[in-house]
């Protein structure tokens, strides 16, 4: 137990104040050790005057085997860092509030941490003394250690998983590419051979063969239409419009097959011979236009959807709004959908933005903003 803190008796106050004072002074020092918080009293040689049990405890060593001895001899771990700011108390008269300081051990798990106060104590207008209120917060600090690698670990997760996802969506065009030219220049080539040679056959039958020629004209007209689908594979997987006639012809195009073959009025409007716009950038928004588009006819029971390419200043934006049934955005993205995860990262890898309005029964509305720095509508 520490012996009653004594207090020099104040102008006017008798014995027996100072003794009722000093006794509240000790009793508050006993409740504080009971809550993990120090006290101590260093003169102006930083050498202990007084140090409560809880402190001394925690420091390795009894009350009585601090006073009288420095703070660099008791405590040398901890007198690194706190001597500065004991003497700059002492030197300026101002008080130190909430000064974090950190007791260095053997190793970095080892090491304590501390909040400290420390108030300078006057005799006659002359600092004599610094008193201290010392708190462990070494597990609040390495709780905060923790989180801040467990979030920094997060944040290098999660730039890998979009560095993959980037990654697969270039290698995915790449891939299209040369399915879309493998099924042009080859798969194509040998349908409209095969058609070619039905129709040849024909022609050769004798007279009183109708019914195996219109069996050769049934197969001819197959291989013509299998030849037309996959001729429309080759264009969705790799659009070679894109590099012929440019994004709004693309645009256009798209728009004008989804309406023919979903039966959906599509209405398409751009800005005025739009031009250079870069490789990566048109086959972006192409790509969210086919998947906006597909949505609306195939989920959202649209009736009628505008599509739209504008050139505003420095930016150009894509936007696609349809009169269908909507969703719930929220849940959408707790399920993780491929078709938004997919416009997100396309859209991100050009350094763009998406904003996507829906409800339930409200339709849906998809904007897409890039910026188009130094170019301008002609």
């Amino acid at each position: 137990m520490n012996p009653p803190l004594k207090t020099a008796p104040l102008l006017g106050e008798s014995s027996r104040q100072t003794r009722g004072r000093d006794r509240a002074l000790s009793d508050g020092a006993a409740a504080l050790s009971t809550l993990g918080i120090g006290l101590a009293s260093l003169d102006s040689d930083l050498r202990y005057l007084e140090i409560n049990d809880w402190l001394a405890r925690a420091q390795g060593l009894s009350a009585s085997d601090h006073r009288g001895r420095l703070l660099s001899e008791t405590v040398p771990h901890l007198a690194e860092e706190l001597e500065p700011v004991l003497r700059r108390v002492l030197t300026t008269g101002l008080a130190a509030l909430d000064v974090p300081i950190r007791e260095s051990g053997t190793g970095v798990q080892t090491a304590r941490h501390w909040l400290v106060r420390c108030y300078p104590v006057r005799e006659e207008g002359v600092i004599t003394s610094v008193n201290c209120v010392m708190e462990e917060i070494t597990e609040r600090v390495r709780a905060q250690e923790a989180l801040a690698a467990s979030e920094a670990a997060l944040r290098h997760s999660h730039a890998r998983t979009r560095s993959l996802a980037g990654r697969l969506i270039t290698a995915q065009e790449t891939e299209r590419t040369r399915i879309a030219r493998e099924l042009h220049d080859d798969v194509s080539q040998r349908l409209a051979t095969l058609a070619i040679g039905l129709s040849s056959l024909k022609r050769t039958l004798p007279p009183g063969c109708a019914q195996l020629s219109d069996e050769l004209q049934q197969y001819q007209d197959w291989a013509v239409e299998i030849a037309d689908d996959i001729r429309n594979l080759s264009h969705e997987l790799h659009p070679g419009v894109l590099r012929h006639a440019g994004l709004a012809a693309a645009l256009r195009s798209v728009c004008c097959e989804v309406e023919r073959k979903r039966g959906l009025a599509v209405s398409f409007e751009a800005s005025d011979q739009l031009e250079d716009v870069p490789p990566e950038m048109a086959l972006c928004l192409y790509r969210v236009a086919q998947e906006t588009l597909h949505n609306a006819a195939s989920h959202a029971r649209a009736r009628h959807v505008l599509v739209s390419l504008t050139l505003r200043e420095e930016e150009l934006e894509l936007s696609v709004g349809d009169d269908g049934c909507g969703f719930d955005l929220a849940a959408a993205r707790r399920r993780g959908g491929l078709g938004l995860l997919s416009i997100d990262e396309r859209v991100r890898l050009v350094g763009g933005v998406v904003e996507l309005r829906t409800a339930p029964s409200r339709g849906t509305a998809v904007s897409v903003r890039i910026p188009f720095a130094g170019r301008t509508a002609s």
